[in-house]
């Protein structure tokens, strides 16, 4: 990042300092404060609200994955531990670290369906905290600040396989997450082998990308390697990517350092009875909606869902009434996750609604689009207590079941228009 700042930008940032000076900034990011807080005003163009906003939910996001002991505590899928792609080569001449990724040779099918969505995009939060650490490691080696990382991206072999909706929407999410949590830690990326159909690809995935982010997008010709030689020393760069290393096997792409994927075995896959394992069974008729609701009495909860369907989609979404109005038709309350649509019967969706406020909450399954079949869908929801006041909650909380799962009781289907309960 530029050192020098305007007058206007010096007084911002003197202001988002004393804004979120109740923020204790994380172990890795070891820099100077006010590095760190640019970083967030940069990401939202020196907008302060905004950045702030985006701190916040940062360090709330971080505290709910544990990210301040993930590089110790952290034990990955053997599925992604294997099958997974891309590694750290080598540091570019100005010490920043070096990603090399081969997305086209990832197993996407394979991978979704072996592992929940939110543990791959938790594994990448994983690889983000073990660059911060090596920005630190090299800041402190070459007593300069090194506060940016370079991405390789081979897209070699791309093609519409991995164009597959699924996969693409899982991409887009870690990629929202590395831009949400890790602001102006990208110095640059370059693009290498890329076949026609990538521009397609690019296209579907842009809108989660900052202007800040697509301009520092190189796509390098047919003479990548040299230009890879232009930035890089030729002993931190795989031979074959232009470089001198092997690995101790003699390997040029140096597997020991990258992972290049492969056709994940089908004996990873989710079996019928992990998919079922704690799940409701629910039919939605054919131009119609079911609403599961949920009541909750008390703040500041999750709400964590799970949602497969058979054979064909389903629309799935959220509204909110509060207690005191429990009559009020769905039309009339209040809409906090729009329904959409999505392909469940290719992947399980899972996901959290965090709960701000008591009230009843609704996961609305919608089959409204389809006049022609009936859906079935399988779901779970589990209720997640505050940490610090899981009895007070579990007295509280007017819920089915131990565990806080399969709330059926309350399940009601909206068919044409008219309410009728199941």
């Amino acid at each position: 990042m530029d050192v020098d700042l305007t007058k206007k930008e010096s007084s911002k940032l003197l202001e988002f300092k004393s804004r979120v000076a109740d923020i204790k900034k994380p172990e890795l990011w070891d820099e100077d404060t006010d590095l760190f807080l640019r970083r967030w005003l940069i990401a939202r163009n020196w907008n302060i609200d905004k950045a702030e906003v985006m701190l916040r939910k940062s360090m709330e996001y971080r505290k709910k994955i544990n990210c301040d002991t993930l590089l110790t505590d952290y034990k990955p899928p053997e599925v992604l531990e294997k099958y997974f792609v891309g590694g750290i080569c080598g540091y570019d001449k100005e010490g920043s670290p070096v990603w090399i990724d081969v997305f086209p040779l990832l197993d996407v099918k394979g991978i979704l369906h072996s592992v929940m969505k939110e543990k791959i995009i938790l594994h990448k939060i994983v690889a983000c905290e073990e660059l911060l650490f090596l920005l630190r490691q090299q800041t402190q080696k070459l007593k300069k600040s090194v506060d940016g990382i370079v991405i390789i991206l081979d897209v070699a072999g791309l093609s519409w396989k991995h164009l597959w909706p699924p996969g693409i929407e899982c991409f887009k999410e870690i990629v929202a997450a590395f831009e949400d949590n890790y602001p102006e830690v990208l110095r640059r990326v370059y693009i290498i082998n890329a076949p026609r159909i990538f521009v397609l690809a690019y296209n579907m995935v842009k809108n989660v990308l900052t202007a800040r982010t697509t301009g520092k997008i190189h796509m390098l010709g047919s003479n990548w390697k040299e230009s890879l030689l232009d930035v890089m020393d030729a002993d931190q760069l795989p031979v074959y990517y232009g470089g001198t290393q092997v690995d101790e096997n003699g390997d040029p792409k140096c597997p020991n350092k990258i992972l290049y994927g492969g056709e994940v075995p089908k004996t990873y896959y989710f079996t019928h009875d992990d998919i079922s394992a704690d799940m409701q069974t629910v039919h939605v008729s054919r131009g119609s909606t079911k609403y599961i609701q949920l009541p909750i009495t008390v703040s500041k909860c999750q709400i964590r869902y799970t949602i497969r369907s058979e054979k064909h989609d389903i629309g799935y979404g959220f509204l909110y009434n509060d207690l005191d109005s429990p009559s009020k038709r769905h039309s009339e309350m209040q809409v906090i996750l729009s329904s959409t649509r999505t392909n469940t019967h290719m992947v399980q969706l899972t996901g959290v609604l965090e709960c701000n406020q008591p009230g009843i909450y609704i996961l609305l399954l919608d089959n409204s689009f389809s006049w022609i079949k009936g859906k079935t869908v399988r779901y779970s929801l589990e209720v997640v207590a505050p940490k610090t006041e899981d009895e007070a909650y579990t007295d509280a909380l007017d819920v089915i079941g131990d565990d806080c799962v399969n709330l059926t009781a309350n399940e009601t289907e909206d068919l044409s228009g008219h309410e009728e309960a199941h």
